[in-house]
């Protein structure tokens, strides 16, 4: 389990190493086409991807390792251990992405003066 997940680990620096180089080239030519509120929402929004993406692995694989425990009982108890740990993984990364856009709306109300509330969600959805 200890390899497993040293080697989930390295993969998710190497893959996040480059993620942080797209960041931020691709926010400089954000700022420069379509304004400041855009280049925040899609920074927060890599940011909850890194997130996401680091906690589903966690997720992904404890849960892994506990379904081959399970399944060298029975099959079924390591089929229910899998949907378990796959649903939780879900409505994490779900209630992550939620709260997130949830605190984007909230902060652009209060920081941005846009005309009109589409204008605001235009900006966030890019």
């Amino acid at each position: 389990a200890k390899t497993i997940q040293d080697g989930a680990m390295s993969f998710l620096f190497a893959e996040y190493t480059y993620m942080a180089v797209y960041i931020v080239l691709f926010s400089i030519v954000l700022v420069y086409f379509t304004g400041v509120p855009t280049m925040v929402a899609f920074v927060v929004g890599a940011i909850t991807s890194i997130l996401c993406g680091w906690i589903g692995m966690m997720i992904a694989v404890y849960t892994n390792v506990r379904t081959t425990h399970q399944c060298w009982k029975d099959l079924k108890s390591g089929f229910d251990v899998a949907i378990q740990g796959g649903c939780v993984m879900g409505l994490s990364l779900v209630s992550i992405g939620v709260l997130a856009i949830f605190v984007v709306i909230e902060v652009f109300k209060r920081c941005f003066d846009f005309e009109r509330a589409e204008v605001m969600f235009e900006a966030i959805a890019g």
